[in-house]
Order: C-alpha cells, then sequence, then structure tokens
C-alpha cells in the first residue's frame, strides 16, 4: 500500500498568492506526514514565493515533517534561487533544491 500523499503543486508561488499558499502549506504541516511538493507547473515565483519555502522547510524541520520535492524547476525558479544567493551550488533538480532549502537552516 502506497502512504506517499498527493503532491502539492502551485503554478505561481508569488506574493499576490503566498497567504493561500501558505495556508495550504500550514494545514499539511499540522497533519505530521511527508509533504510533497511538485514543482512541475510552477512556472513563477518572486522573492515572497522563496521566502515562502525557506519558511516552510523551517517549519517543517521544526515539527520533524518530511519533505520532497518532485517534478522540473522551471528556469524562473533556478534562476532566481541563484540571484537571491539561496543556493550555492546550482540547484537544478528538485532534490538538490529540498537540499539546499534544509540546509539553509542547518538541516540534512
Amino acid at each position: 500500500m502506497n502512504t506517499t500523499p498527493p503532491a502539492l503543486s502551485f503554478e505561481r508561488i508569488t506574493v499576490d498568492c503566498v497567504n493561500d499558499i501558505r495556508t495550504i502549506l500550514l494545514e499539511n504541516l499540522e497533519t505530521g506526514s511527508e509533504v510533497v511538493l511538485d514543482f512541475d507547473k510552477t512556472g513563477t515565483i518572486d522573492l515572497a514565493g522563496i521566502q515562502l519555502l525557506l519558511a516552510f522547510f523551517r517549519d517543517a524541520g521544526q515539527r520533524g515533517v518530511p519533505v520532497q520535492c518532485t517534478g522540473t524547476l522551471c528556469e524562473q525558479l533556478v534562476g532566481r534561487l541563484k540571484l537571491f544567493g539561496f543556493c550555492g551550488e546550482a540547484c537544478d533538480s528538485p532534490e538538490k533544491l529540498c537540499e539546499a532549502l534544509k540546509s539553509y537552516f542547518g538541516e540534512r
């Protein structure tokens, strides 16, 4: 029996929708089950979106909730992570993104 939860996917992670996404992410954290983020459909992200992801990974780490990233990262997300200094090395895969966001708070 597969116990992997359905993946959460957002087309935009931007200042105009971060409050709604934050609510969804927090609801999923409260279950205590693994959270899967699928970046296949994410085409737009801004600094507010990156800050939201960082806060989510921080909260997940503090609660001991595992997070998995899947999908293909859009060029904009990869470029902005580099531009804003959140990834010292290329974050060109979901696995590297997860690792970079977790390591930002000293977690592995």
